[in-house]
């Protein structure tokens, strides 16, 4: 609902905005109209409610303003400064996941250093470790996979769908890997045959598996669409992959508008996270083949898997570029929805577009 231009409208946000006031504030019995029409609005999407003073006993309510930790953390490190005593332990609990980028030509010495990194991670929040990167020599990583066997996240393995998966995914079930899903990449020209063998031995296996379909057109979705007749669409994603040259594409079908944002389903911890984090890259890591870590690879390393990972986690959050990236700059600044649209994501880096919607340009 829109308001048109009025003081009394205008006030009545400031004050509930103010924090000394607890987002309370006295109404009369007989409020101007549109007041009236904002409470009764807060009231229906359950983000307020009025409380007579019988029911307080002339005390007023309170309720707590969110605070992230992250901010109070980032704030009192600049502060007190880096040290060894002042980056704490706590630092750690934001991380929840982790991307491992597998090669053929790892050396033993980094595997093992990875490994190190990742058991560190055991008094955190981690509860996701994704691993990627196709390597046929899986018996040399038979210590890898078992030492992430005790870590009790849940464990994603990524593969290209190509003629070679069926023996990939012979050799992993002999790895005896628990907690684990599968997570696989297929490109448009996918063999339908190899694909329904592929299909058939996952779910006689039982093996908790999910499709990835790159697309890069409407004409790539409707190749898949076509080939996967008669399939269970149930753990199957689309994901949209930007070339260079599909511009019109994305503009189509990946851009929102301001129907998209208006009926998106918010809550008031979304909001509020979008205005001092990004959703979508906060508390993820990506270590490289070679040890370097990465808050998000679109961006400089923050160090490596031999670094400490406090020191890690405090160069992120105080002066890197991922975790924090919010719709602080123009035009998102100067829209009214400018914490209701999601984090910035990849697309707007790939793209180089500092939003990806219709109504701000």
């Amino acid at each position: 609902m829109f308001y048109a231009d009025n003081s009394a409208v205008d006030g009545f946000i400031s004050e509930m905005q103010n924090i000394d006031n607890l987002y309370c504030i006295d109404i009369t019995e007989k409020p101007d109209e549109q007041i009236n029409s904002l409470v009764k609005e807060l009231i229906y999407l359950k983000m307020g409610r009025v409380v007579g003073e019988d029911e307080t006993h002339g005390r007023r309510p309170v309720q707590l303003p969110p605070l992230l930790n992250v901010q109070s953390d980032v704030e009192r490190l600049r502060i007190e400064g880096i040290t060894h005593l002042t980056i704490g332990e706590n630092v750690i609990e934001y991380i929840h996941e982790v991307r491992i980028i597998l090669s053929e030509n790892m050396k033993s010495q980094t595997i093992q250093s990875i490994l190190f990194f990742i058991e560190s991670l055991r008094k955190s929040n981690l509860y996701a470790i994704k691993i990627s990167g196709y390597t046929p020599d899986f018996n040399r990583l038979t210590d890898f996979w078992l030492s992430l066997n005790s870590m009790p996240a849940l464990k994603t393995i990524e593969l290209d769908f190509n003629d070679n998966l069926c023996d990939v995914l012979h050799r992993i079930k002999r790895l005896s890997i628990e907690n684990y899903k599968l997570l696989i990449h297929i490109k448009p020209d996918f063999n339908k045959g190899l694909f329904e063998k592929t299909d058939s031995y996952l779910q006689s296996e039982k093996i908790i598996h999910a499709y990835e379909f790159a697309i890069s057109s409407e004409e790539e979705f409707e190749t898949i669409q076509e080939k996967l007749k008669g399939f269970n669409h149930e753990f199957m994603d689309i994901k949209p992959v930007f070339t260079g040259d599909n511009h019109a594409f994305f503009q189509k079908n990946v851009y929102i508008d301001e129907n998209d944002i208006r009926n998106a389903e918010m809550t008031k911890k979304n909001i509020f996270a979008h205005q001092a984090l990004n959703t979508n890259d906060f508390g993820k890591l990506t270590i490289t083949s070679d040890g370097t870590v990465y808050a998000n690879p679109h961006f400089p390393p923050l160090g490596t898997v031999e670094d400490d990972i406090r020191l890690l986690v405090y160069r992120e959050i105080s002066v890197g570029a991922s975790w924090r990236r919010i719709r602080d700059m123009a035009p998102c600044s100067d829209c009214i929805y400018q914490w209701l649209c999601s984090s910035p994501s990849d697309y707007e880096l790939e793209l180089n577009k500092p939003n990806l919607c219709h109504v701000k340009q």
